[in-house]
């Protein structure tokens, strides 16, 4: 009888530990619910700030839930509904520097929640001015800021 209760243990034991295996392998994997930041990105009025995420990975498709901008005292300025993604697919939430009342420079972060792993997307931020939609600053999957240009004489020169 004793043996067929340690049998019995031994057994609970080691479909436990699979299932925990298991579970770690996949179940883990399909509950990750990460978030992408833009980091303090700086506008002026007339200008717009972009953030984008694109699904680069997740074949089966991903969802956003949504993305948010928040102003240096954490105040939500902007917010986008969220998307189902495709594999090749760009989600874009914009905060138009124009619709505040603010002299000079904002700092605003932006926030893109979804549902699937950070190495099966790729985030991407451009700041652009709003008259002539000329790119003045870009910032691609590894981070590196780019600087485009400061004006339009600039490029003719």
């Amino acid at each position: 009888m004793e043996a067929r209760r340690t049998a019995c243990a031994c057994a609970l034991g080691l479909m436990g530990a699979g299932a925990w295996a298991a579970w770690q392998a996949n179940g883990a994997r399909a509950a990750a619910n990460p978030q992408v930041s833009s980091g303090p990105v700086g506008i002026v009025r007339g200008q717009t700030t972009r953030f984008s995420l694109t699904n680069v990975g997740d074949e089966r498709g991903l969802a956003v839930d949504g993305a948010r901008f928040y102003d240096a005292a954490g105040t939500v300025v902007a917010e986008c509904e969220g998307a189902r993604l495709q594999m090749g697919q760009m989600f874009s939430c914009d905060f138009d520097g124009g619709r505040l009342d603010v002299a000079g420079r904002i700092e605003v972060t932006a926030v893109i929640a979804f549902h699937g792993h950070e190495p099966d997307v790729a985030a991407s931020v451009q700041v652009f001015d709003n008259d002539d939609a000329a790119t003045r600053a870009g910032w691609g999957p590894n981070h590196d800021e780019i600087l485009v240009r400061d004006s339009a004489e600039e490029e003719a020169r």
